[in-house]
């Protein structure tokens, strides 16, 4: 189409980029030890979708409309895959694989512990056992997000603006998954008291 320099797959991209980081536990005061899965998942999807909205792919043009008009011409073959819902089931033998190298469906386990947990629960008068449960803390449509990207052609490198809580968290994310230098890489969190990175 007039005004689009390319349409990209996640395949095509996949060569140019490293998986996405996946959040790192940390405790004030305690030990932390974490079991990785090793979930790889790019930033376009790679022959499986797994979620409503997931970007499929990215079209690069001279100005807005035409991207817009090229992300809407954009079609994919959709065939449906078994799914499941409930966390607990998910985790269950024999339920539907969300990523291959995620075993029952647990991107990573993450136990935090400070003291002696073990000892003082033997020593406890009295032993409570509860499960709650709590809503899923991710962003979703009520928490929308936006980022917008240009190059920074003296640095060679990237400006980034998000609206994100952790700028510096996300220009580490975006380094390794670029593969480029942290300072390389700014990243603006505009009307937030956070500070820019």
């Amino acid at each position: 189409m007039p005004g689009v320099v390319a349409v990209v797959t996640g395949q095509e991209l996949r060569p140019h980029v490293n998986t996405i980081p996946t959040a790192q536990a940390s405790a004030e005061g305690g030990e932390v030890s974490e079991v990785q899965a090793g979930r790889q998942h790019y930033p376009l999807s790679v022959g499986r979708v797994r979620y409503v909205g997931e970007p499929v792919a990215a079209v690069i043009g001279l100005s807005p409309r035409p991207r817009w008009t090229a992300a809407g011409a954009v079609e994919v073959d959709w065939e449906p895959l078994p799914a499941v819902a409930d966390p607990f089931a998910a985790m269950a033998d024999g339920a539907p694989q969300l990523f291959d190298d995620a075993p029952k469906n647990v991107e990573h386990s993450t136990t935090i512990k400070a003291g002696d947990p073990d000892a003082a629960f033997a020593k406890a008068h009295k032993v409570v056992k509860q499960r709650m449960n709590s809503q899923r803390l991710s962003g979703i449509p009520m928490e929308t997000r936006a980022v917008m990207a240009a190059p920074d052609f003296a640095s060679g490198g990237l400006t980034v603006w998000a609206t994100h809580q952790a700028p510096h968290v996300l220009r580490g994310g975006l380094a390794d998954a670029l593969r480029m230098p942290q300072n390389q890489i700014r990243v603006i969190a505009p009307r937030s008291a956070a500070a820019s990175a």
